[in-house]
């Protein structure tokens, strides 16, 4: 379902932290899509019984409602969180609207509540509504570079996201999974892209495509600690998150 667009972003990794560590990569953009969307840029909502199959980054969730009709909603999640447990449940899922491409805001409900989230945007979205304003924000400045698109170079400055859980402030890097108690609950997120643009190509499209600031972050409610937390690298030749096109 991840697509590749001619309009492909280039990060350089040149600047460094105050530690002589480099600055860490940026994930590639998450995407969303529901197949029975009238308006494919529109928000949508879907509930269910799932049947889920997919591994790594890639999902799929074909949910059958009571008059037994099906909408597939395939996912790209560039932190790998792994979905099988979402297996034979009934299912919301909702989809926020996204501009010129796949990436928005997913919201997957069971009937213990929230269950999965990509959230986009630092300030709005799923996971805030559910716990809070305040749960994520930029932390410290990490160092600085450049980033390109075809619209021209973009000065940007890395950042660590800062998560408030349960147990006090927590920072992360992109692609660096950890494990959190939010409201009570465990949670594993992996932070896709975590930078501000401070400078940006003289012209640029009316349309509102180019690269801009980005938080943006998925989250999965878990029963119990994880033993494998693997770093993840961005896919080679991907749309990268932050990165927007016109359509």
């Amino acid at each position: 379902m991840r697509h590749v667009t001619a309009l492909l972003l280039a990060t350089s990794l040149a600047a460094c932290t105050g530690h002589g560590e480099p600055i860490p990569e940026q994930l590639e953009a998450s995407e969303a899509v529901n197949d029975r969307q009238a308006e494919p840029y529109e928000a949508s909502e879907a509930a269910g019984l799932a049947l889920v199959s997919g591994a790594d980054r890639d999902w799929t969730l074909v949910l059958t409602d009571g008059q037994d009709a099906e909408t597939t909603v395939s996912l790209h999640l560039p932190g790998g969180s792994d979905l099988s447990s979402l297996d034979a449940r009934d299912l919301d899922v909702a989809l926020g609207g996204a501009w010129g491409d796949d990436t928005r805001a997913v919201a997957v409900s069971d009937e213990q509540g929230l269950a999965f989230v990509v959230q986009p945007d630092a300030e709005f979205g799923p996971a805030t509504d559910a716990f809070g304003a305040d749960l994520v924000a930029w932390g410290e400045e990490l160092g600085r570079g450049k980033m390109s698109d075809d619209y021209g170079s973009y000065t940007v400055a890395y950042r660590s996201a800062r998560f408030q859980t349960d147990d006090g402030a927590v920072d992360a890097l992109p692609g660096e999974p950890f494990e959190a108690v939010f409201d009570g609950v465990r949670w594993r997120v992996v932070v896709h892209a975590s930078f501000e643009v401070l400078t940006m190509p003289k012209e640029m499209p009316g349309c509102g495509g180019g690269t801009s600031s980005t938080l943006s972050f998925e989250m999965i409610r878990v029963d119990e600690a994880t033993v494998a937390m693997d770093a993840l690298a961005p896919l080679p030749g991907a749309r990268m998150a932050g990165q927007h096109h016109c359509g």
